[in-house]
C-alpha cells in the first residue's frame, strides 16, 4: 500500500500507518503497525482487515487516508501417478485473482532429479519408503501457494531358496519375494531351465529326470505390473542308494546288520538305522547289531544321506528264530529199579526239536531218545536236557533225579519149649531219610501164622526148626 507523496523537496510528509478490523472511521481505534512510518506499507493482510494511513505535511497539517486492501486467490495443487516407483507429476495450481501461474519449484528428495521447475515433471524413486514431493507456485503479481504431498514407493525383490536338489527325487522352491505396502504380488513365472514347462505356482515343487546344473528363473510381477527377477544356479545332485543284509540268529543273540549302500561317486555318507523292537532301537553307525528277545520278522529300516542332502531309504526284513523250551518229569523209584524221564519239551510253532540227555552216574549216562530211562543207585542225582531246533536253537534244563535206597530186614527170636510162646522182635534198618511203614511177617506152622505188626509172637505145637519171614 502507498501514501500520497510530497512534491517539494524540502518539505516532506511524514507517516504513519494504522490496521483495524473495523470499517474505516476516524472515531474508531487504530491500532499503530509497527515500523511502518514510511509512504509505503509492507505487511500480510488477512480477510476484513483495513488500513489508514495519517499524513503530516511540514506546516502541521494533517489528513487520514483510508485503505481497503483486495486480496489476491492463488492455490497450488497438483496430482501424481506412482507406476513402481517412476512417478509422473501434473500441476492443477489455479490463480482466480493473483494473476498468471509463473514460476513451479518443485522439491522431491530421493528422487532422481530431486527439484524441478518445469510444470509437470517426472522423478524416479530407487529406494523404499514413503517420500514427500513439495510444489511452490509464484504468480506475475508475486502471490506465492504451496502444496505438499507424500508418495509411497518400493519395487517387488524376487528372492527363493531350495531345500537338496536329488535327482528324480520332489524339490521344494520356496517363494521368498518382497512387495510394498498397498501393492502386493500377484504372478509368479518359474523356468527351472531343464526345457519342462514352467510353473505359475508361487512356492512349487519339481523334479529334476538329469543330475548337473540348471538355471533356474523367477519372475514376479504385482497388481501395478511392477516386475522383478532372479536368476540362481542350482545343482542336481546324484542320490545314495541304501542296502544292508542281516545275519538269521536265535532270539536272544546278536542280530549283525552289514551296510550295503553306495554312495554318490566320489563323496560319503551318514546312517541312520530303525530297529523297532530290538535293543537298541537305533543306530547311526555303519554296521551296528541288535538284539531281539523273541522269534519272529522284524523290519529294518536304512536311510542313508549324502553330503547334499539326498536321501536313499531301504526296508528289509530281519528273521530271528524262536528258541525251544525245554522241560520233563521224573518218577522216584528205589534202588535198582528204572527212572522213567518223560520229556515235555515245546518246539518253536510248526518247527521240531531233537534231544541229548547227560545222566552223570547213571546207567545209561547219555541218551537222544524223547523219553529215555535210567537206572541209578540210590541217591540224588541231576540229568540234563538239551533241546535242539533245525536252526540250531537251544534250550537247557537240569532237573535232580531222586533214587531212594533199600530197607534191611532183620528180627531175633528166643527159643521156648514146645506149647510155649516164641517172642519175635523187629530189628529191620530204614534207609535215612526214609522210614519203614509196613511189616508182613510170614511164621508157617505157628499160631498166628502170619502178622503186621511190628513185633509178634507165635506159638509151636511141635518141636523143631520153623521158617520165619
Amino acid at each position: 500500500m502507498s501514501g500520497p507523496v510530497s512534491n517539494l523537496v524540502s518539505n516532506q510528509y511524514t507517516y504513519q500507518w494504522y490496521i483495524n478490523t473495523k470499517p474505516y472511521n476516524p472515531a474508531n481505534h487504530w491500532t499503530i503497525i509497527p515500523g511502518q512510518t514510511g509512504a509505503n506499507c509492507i505487511t500480510k493482510p488477512l480477510v476484513g482487515d483495513t488500513f489508514a494511513v495519517h499524513i503530516l505535511q511540514p506546516s502541521g497539517c494533517g489528513f487520514w487516508m483510508p485503505f481497503v486492501p483486495q486480496l489476491l486467490s492463488l492455490n497450488a495443487d497438483f496430482s501424481l501417478v506412482n507406476n513402481c516407483g517412476k512417478v509422473t507429476l501434473t500441476d492443477a495450481s489455479t490463480s482466480t485473482t493473483g494473476g498468471a501461474i509463473t514460476t513451479w519449484n518443485w522439491s522431491f528428495p530421493g528422487a532422481n532429479p530431486s527439484s524441478s521447475s518445469i510444470q509437470n515433471p517426472s522423478i524416479t524413486y530407487t529406494t523404499t519408503g514413503t517420500h514427500s514431493v513439495t510444489l511452490t507456485v509464484t504468480s506475475v503479481l508475486g502471490c506465492t501457494g504451496t502444496k505438499v504431498l507424500t508418495v509411497t514407493t518400493g519395487n517387488p525383490a524376487a528372492a527363493f531358496n531350495t531345500g537338496p536338489v536329488c535327482l528324480g527325487m520332489t524339490t521344494q522352491f520356496t517363494d521368498l519375494s518382497t512387495a510394498s505396502a498397498g501393492d502386493p504380488l500377484s504372478v509368479w513365472d518359474w523356468n527351472f531351465g531343464d526345457g519342462t514347462a514352467h510353473s505359475a505356482i508361487q512356492s512349487p515343487t519339481h523334479i529334476y529326470a538329469t543330475a548337473g546344473t540348471y538355471s533356474v528363473t523367477e519372475i514376479i510381477t504385482t497388481q501395478a505390473g511392477c516386475i522383478d527377477s532372479i536368476t540362481k544356479t542350482v545343482t542336481v545332485n546324484a542320490i545314495p542308494i541304501a542296502s544292508f543284509s542281516s545275519t538269521t540268529v536265535c532270539a536272544g543273540n546278536q542280530t549283525q546288520l552289514t551296510d550295503g549302500s553306495t554312495p554318490p561317486a566320489g563323496g560319503t555318507i551318514t546312517w541312520n538305522w530303525s530297529l523297532p523292537g530290538g535293543n537298541p532301537a537305533s543306530s547311526t553307525v555303519q554296521n551296528p547289531s541288535v538284539s531281539y528277545p523273541a522269534g519272529g520278522t522284524y523290519y529294518v529300516s536304512l536311510i542313508v544321506t549324502s553330503q547334499a542332502g539326498c536321501k536313499d531309504t531301504v526296508l528289509l526284513p530281519v528273521i530271528v528264530n524262536a528258541l525251544p523250551q525245554a522241560a520233563f518229569s521224573s518218577n522216584t523209584v528205589c534202588a535198582g529199579n528204572v527212572t522213567l524221564l518223560t520229556n515235555s519239551s515245546v518246539p518253536p510253532a510248526g518247527g521240531s526239536i531233537s534231544y541229548s540227555w547227560n545222566f552223570s552216574g547213571g546207567n545209561p549216562s547219555t541218551s537222544l531218545s524223547q523219553n529215555p530211562t535210567v537206572t541209578f543207585p540210590a541217591g540224588v542225582y541231576n540229568a540234563t536236557l538239551v533241546v535242539t531246533t533245525p536252526q540250531g536253537c537251544v534250550s537247557s534244563v537240569v532237573h535232580p533225579v531222586t533214587v531212594r535206597g533199600l530197607p534191611i530186614a532183620g528180627f531175633n527170636s528166643n527159643s521156648p519149649c514146645q506149647g510155649n510162646l516164641t517172642s519175635l522182635l523187629d530189628g529191620s534198618v530204614s534207609p535215612s531219610g526214609d522210614p519203614i511203614a509196613s511189616w508182613n511177617w510170614s511164621m508157617a506152622g505157628g499160631a498166628p501164622a502170619a502178622s503186621s505188626s511190628q513185633h509178634n509172637s507165635t506159638m509151636y505145637n511141635a518141636p523143631g526148626t520153623n521158617l520165619v519171614i
